[in-house]
């Protein structure tokens, strides 16, 4: 991908083609293997942060993904990488969230994580953590993992970003 692309107007759409990044840190894969935890919202929310790869260079991502890890007392470790158009599939909106920075977009879900179900809970409830798990299932699904062999360094040093 040529330079010349990351320093283009960013446009407010989220087109279908474009490639998101979710950084990925320690708490997000086990076995080299993206956890659903990657792609949870925090409690009470409904939205999970990506990068725009289209429109952000590698390093910038990396740093984002480093700030964001050291901020969690976490380690980076890489990224998933998926298409929007996956992301929708997947059952989410997928909206550009330029306040946070330019590149930033957000995965939004319906609603926020179910709590766990209780042993008296009501079926619809547990119904509702059933479609949130398939939902994170289809995301971890469509998504590819990156890792950085060299996470502490300042420039990418992992696999080229294609999907």
């Amino acid at each position: 991908m040529p330079d010349t692309l990351k320093y283009t107007p960013v446009p407010v759409t989220v087109a279908d083609d474009e490639i998101l990044l979710r950084s990925i840190d320690t708490r997000h894969i086990k076995k080299d293997k993206i956890t659903p935890y990657a792609f949870t919202p925090p409690l009470g929310r409904t939205d999970v942060s990506v990068m725009r790869f289209r429109y952000m260079s590698i390093e910038n991502c990396k740093k984002h993904g480093k700030e964001i890890a050291y901020k969690a007392k976490n380690t980076f470790m890489g990224f998933a990488a998926l298409r929007c158009e996956a992301a929708i599939a997947a059952g989410v909106d997928v909206r550009d969230s330029r306040a946070v920075f330019l590149g930033h977009a957000d995965i939004i879900f319906s609603y926020p994580k179910p709590p766990k179900a209780e042993p008296n809970q009501a079926p619809e409830d547990t119904q509702a953590m059933s479609e949130f798990r398939t939902i994170l299932k289809r995301l971890i699904n469509a998504s590819k993992l990156f890792l950085d062999p060299e996470p502490s360094s300042e420039d990418w040093r992992g696999e080229e970003i294609r999907l």
